[in-house]
């Protein structure tokens, strides 16, 4: 089973590097790519084969790099690796060989923009924090980029307390209130038909490098549900993640990615490895169980931690 994962200098991408290691059950061929030379990133040791790829921001190449690749290695399917990729696999579905599964382009693009998402959702009667017109009367907010990953393109400010203000009012950014409390991340699997079957919140305990470096899984019915209304009215098919505040008992949506997380691995840790169940129905087109019969393997309260580890190249014996 020849699997691609682009951008593997990624924590998402080297998660899913790693779940892949541990499938027995199949061989599982893993080709990675990024623009880096080999030995540069980490992820580059750790695939089977490795690609030097295009920068993704030059499309014609980039399409062109993937349908090379895919005629060389016979892929069997790419997971997407970034929102980048998502956006654009998404937009030129009919000009890309290899076989991948996301949501259509008005959805990716939709969450792509953080602003657009929240309007969206608001309409749907998902609860987000309102977005600011001024600062008036504000006491502490965040101004958010409309198009960032891994918490970057954020700042917080306390207008009660901050002598100034950076200059972020462009049409680039907008503006909330900031929400104190929790931070709960939600890991989905869902079908071919975007119906999930597997959902786990996890709340963030600590943060680095804008993604989680310790969490507990916790189950939460309130956001198990918001989480499936949200599915429902977009069709996402395989990996996404949301991420939540939670404040007086009150479930705010901050924002959806429609790929694995970078901190996505700590839910198959705490559960099993259900990217051998992703394989199994994008690959092979099993059918999948209902989410019962996944949710019950879920180790719930559990704490997972991420640890860090050096690799070098090239190695010294060579």
């Amino acid at each position: 089973m020849n699997i691609q994962m682009n951008n593997i200098h990624s924590t998402n991408s080297l998660s899913v590097i790693k779940v892949l290691s541990r499938i027995k059950k199949y061989d599982i061929v893993v080709i990675g790519s990024d623009t880096y030379e080999k030995g540069e990133c980490a992820g580059s040791l750790l695939v089977d084969k490795y690609y030097q790829a295009p920068p993704i921001t030059h499309e014609s190449e980039y399409i062109n790099f993937l349908n090379d690749v895919n005629d060389k290695e016979k892929i069997d399917l790419l997971i997407p690796a970034s929102d980048a990729e998502a956006v654009l696999l998404s937009k030129y579905s009919t000009q890309v060989k290899t076989r991948f599964f996301l949501a259509d382009y008005e959805t990716v693009s939709l969450f792509k923009d953080k602003l657009k998402a929240t309007q969206a959702l608001m309409k749907n009667n998902i609860k987000v924090p309102r977005i600011c017109d001024n600062l008036f009367n504000e006491k502490k907010v965040i101004f958010r980029k409309r198009n960032s990953v891994n918490s970057m393109g954020i700042y917080i400010v306390d207008l009660e307390k901050a002598e100034y203000i950076e200059n972020h009012f462009n049409p680039d950014y907008f503006v909330q209130p900031y929400i104190e409390g929790d931070t709960i991340i939600v890991d989905v699997l869902s079908d071919k038909d975007g119906v999930p079957k597997i959902i786990i919140p996890r709340k963030t305990i600590e943060i680095k490098d804008g993604t989680a470096f310790r969490s507990q899984i916790i189950y939460n019915e309130a956001i198990i549900e918001i989480t499936k209304k949200i599915c429902t009215l977009y069709k996402l098919p395989g990996f996404c993640n949301l991420d939540f505040k939670v404040n007086n008992g009150e479930y705010y949506f901050i924002e959806l990615n429609v790929r694995f997380a970078g901190s996505g691995i700590f839910s198959i840790i705490a559960s099993f490895n259900y990217m051998e169940t992703y394989l199994e129905h994008f690959v092979l087109n099993k059918p999948l169980q209902d989410m019962d019969y996944y949710m019950k393997y879920v180790c719930w309260d559990s704490i997972v931690t991420r640890y860090l580890e050096e690799l070098i190249y090239p190695n010294i014996s060579e």
